[in-house]
């Protein structure tokens, strides 16, 4: 699942297609180990790089974008 997360990650797919996307397959990693540590880090990374995107929505004036980013890093944290 991670090997999975990290190819659609690479691809570009963090949050969708649903069910394929690189969030989707870090949850579900995590679901089965709880403990895996490189499953944990990178869905954390992952959040941080919707954090940044809100970040720069909001400086841009792009209110939807930032509250969508903002949403998204609370369903991923």
């Amino acid at each position: 699942l991670v090997g999975a997360a990290n190819a659609a990650a690479a691809a570009g797919d963090l949050l969708a297609p649903a069910g394929r996307s690189a969030a989707d397959y870090y949850r579900q990693a995590l679901a089965r180990r709880p403990d895996d540590t490189e499953a944990r880090a990178s869905l954390l990374a992952l959040a941080d790089r919707m954090l940044s995107a809100g970040e720069r929505a909001l400086v841009g004036g792009r209110w939807v974008d930032a509250e969508t980013a903002a949403g998204t890093v609370a369903l991923v944290r």
